[in-house]
């Protein structure tokens, strides 16, 4: 059940491996969205309100590295051909005609 190498692995959705990672991503994102709502109503100063501003910080980081591991493992995929997912994109579905 393996596609691709290892590097297209943790974000082909063919794989359980990018399965997972995309679901990380999507609780790791509503985790920083708490965070940024609970940042707002704490009262500047506090512990609580360190905390979260190194909790944002967290999250920023592993955005960052997300974005430039997808950045790194697509530009690896398309330069051997290899295709991403079998299922269409949003992309994909609206160019075609009605």
């Amino acid at each position: 059940m393996r596609s691709g190498n290892l590097r297209s692995r943790p974000f082909n959705l063919d794989t359980r491996i990018g399965r997972a990672s995309e679901a990380a991503s999507g609780i790791i994102v509503i985790l920083a969205l708490v965070t940024l709502v609970l940042h707002t109503v704490v009262t500047e100063g506090t512990t609580v309100d360190v905390w979260l501003g190194r909790a944002e910080i967290a999250f920023w980081g592993l955005f960052t590295v997300e974005y430039a591991m997808r950045i790194y493992s697509f530009a690896q995929f398309n330069a051997v051909g290899v295709k991403q997912s079998s299922k269409p994109r949003l992309w994909q579905v609206c160019q075609q005609p009605f």
